[in-house]
């Protein structure tokens, strides 16, 4: 164009940055392929090729390539989940549902047994990445229900969808809900360790549920545990319902904050406490998780909801059944 180029230009560290602004990234690409193509010298592919990789990757355009890694990232993701879950979602008015149905291939298996699996595992690790990282959303219920339900679980009450998302909750037994609202502005209590009925074994129970009720027991924690792993334990719920609440060990709120091995123990806990105990698949209701606005106590716990007559039949002598008072 018409530019003289001084002495101090000519070294490689100026001259292509100089060249890019009178040519433009592309141009400088064209004349860097077509002055090895047309140059005398014999064709060495090794010479060749690192050469042309040095020019190139050196008039790259970097502001060009992180939104084209940017998108190939995203499309990688995109890509991930649809192997692993498919999904749908219902809002009504600040109220979102979303139903997730896990890519469960494995056959064969109970419902109880197939929570652990690897498939399921890495289906609800991806959703929960889905919800958490990648939009952000620290405040929901979520649960995981066999398919026995004729229509959409939640509030909607709509029929379930059909498609994909119907097809992999046939062929997996379960599906996941995952329920938001941004209306909600209560925050669960911060308690410190020391008060928390999850790490404070030999207390007597007391606390505040999330309707307002006050419940108290004379029983500890310690009385109601029936089941425990190196990171989790499993207790009767407190206030005497059909439920096993499983809780870690050490504080944590959410699930992708649990390392990845713990995030697999605390699966195969409800799979094991279940089967331990004599608890079938017809014997499950659903399995519920609380995060953020929707905790009632500010730590992680996973509630598992037993059919009625199953669980008094199996816990009917337990002092807690007998004596628990609220």
């Amino acid at each position: 164009k018409g530019e003289a180029l001084g002495p101090g230009d000519r070294s490689g560290s100026a001259l292509l940055p100089r060249l890019s602004s009178m040519l433009g990234w592309g141009g400088l690409r064209m004349c860097v392929l077509a002055a090895v193509l047309r140059s005398g010298r014999a064709w060495r592919p090794p010479s060749f090729v690192a050469t042309a990789s040095l020019l190139f990757c050196a008039a790259r355009d970097p502001q060009r390539e992180a939104t084209c890694e940017s998108d190939s990232s995203t499309g990688r993701l995109a890509e991930e989940r649809r192997q692993l879950f498919a999904m749908e979602t219902l809002s009504d008015g600040s109220r979102q549902e979303t139903l997730m149905a896990p890519a469960l291939r494995s056959s064969g298996r109970s419902l109880v047994g197939k929570l652990s699996s690897e498939e399921m595992l890495q289906s609800m690790k991806s959703f929960l990445a889905f919800l958490e990282e990648e939009n952000g959303v620290k405040d929901y219920h979520l649960r995981v229900l066999p398919v026995t339900h004729p229509r959409f679980p939640g509030k909607a009450r709509r029929p379930l969808p059909g498609g994909e998302v119907e097809r992999l909750m046939e062929q997996a037994g379960w599906m996941v809900l995952a329920v938001t609202d941004s209306a909600r502005t209560k925050r669960p209590a911060d308690l410190p360790e020391a008060e928390n009925p999850a790490f404070a074994m030999d207390l007597p129970i007391k606390y505040t549920d999330g309707a307002g009720k006050e419940v108290t027991s004379s029983l500890t924690p310690k009385d109601l545990l029936v089941y425990e792993s190196e990171n989790f334990r499993t207790f009767l719920d407190a206030q005497g319902r059909p439920v096993l609440v499983i809780c870690p060990k050490y504080l944590v709120r959410y699930m992708t904050e649990l390392p990845a091995d713990h995030f697999s123990e605390l699966w195969q806990s409800v799979a094991r406490c279940l089967g331990e105990n004599g608890l079938e698949d017809a014997d499950l209701q659903d399995i519920r998780i609380n995060a953020g606005s929707f905790q009632n106590l500010s730590h992680l716990h996973l509630k598992i909801w037993v059919n009625a007559e199953a669980f008094e039949r199996r816990w009917r002598e337990h002092a807690h059944i007998k004596g628990t008072s609220s």
